[in-house]
């Protein structure tokens, strides 16, 4: 606050600096959906934060195909770009379709729409999930529907998937060995008692590596002993490698 000069006028009329802190909540917030839902392909997007949740290809071979496809899919957008779900074209001629593929998988739109000639005469278009990579054809006119429940489905199989992961990789211990055991060969997070000393907590970064990162406001009922020290211990902590 200083540094800047952000200040307010308070009750008395008097200029003071504002109160202030910075938990770097805004790159946290972003490494953590990196983490917990992208691929070796790129990024993967919960709907519910998608800045658009469907990405329309067009796909010609010559002008007057280029004309046609073009015309359909703006149609197509038109009519599935209501009830909250958003859409965009990449009309650019000057890339092929497989290279918008590859872009906009890497950038992590939940939902692409591809649309051609054949898909056009059959009155259908091709939606491939981002998540699973899974493909099928709808008919077009049932595409805002389909989009509708994919979507719904993507940001609840993307919960569920992240949930089983972090409860999978959490473990709990009772004793120091066996923290320091899964520390090494299975790392995550360790839930463990402690005593609330420093040393004991500054012994295990020493020995592992693995710090205190929280400690868990939904703590067991019973108390336990320091998994360190052998005293006893009210409460829990989260311990966890930096990676």
């Amino acid at each position: 606050a200083k540094a800047f000069n952000v200040t307010f006028t308070d009750k008395d009329g008097k200029i003071k600096h504002v109160w202030q802190t910075s938990w770097g909540v805004s790159t946290r917030l972003i490494g953590g959906l990196i983490m917990a839902h992208s691929d070796d392909i790129g990024l993967v997007l919960p709907p519910s934060i998608a800045p658009f949740h469907v990405i329309i290809i067009p796909i010609w071979k010559t002008q007057e195909e280029k004309q046609t496809v073009l015309s359909e899919a703006r149609k197509l957008k038109d009519r599935i770009g209501r009830e909250a779900v958003s859409a965009k074209i990449d009309e650019r001629d000057y890339v092929s379709p497989g290279f918008k593929f590859n872009e906009w998988e890497k950038k992590g739109v939940p939902i692409r729409l591809e649309l051609g000639p054949r898909d056009i005469s059959q009155g259908q278009v091709v939606l491939v999930r981002r998540d699973s990579g899974e493909k099928k054809s709808v008919p077009s006119m049932e595409a805002q529907t389909a989009i509708s429940v994919t979507l719904s489905d993507i940001q609840k199989s993307l919960f569920n998937r992240a949930e089983l992961f972090c409860k999978t990789h959490s473990h709990h211990v009772a004793n120091y060995e066996e923290c320091k055991r899964i520390l090494e060969t299975n790392p995550g997070f360790v839930y463990a008692f402690w005593c609330g000393n420093s040393s004991c907590e500054q012994k295990v970064r020493e020995e592992t590596t693995a710090t205190i990162r929280c400690i868990p406001f939904d703590q067991p009922k019973e108390k336990g002993t320091c998994i360190v020290c052998g005293r006893d211990a009210a409460m829990q902590a989260l311990f966890a490698k930096a990676y």
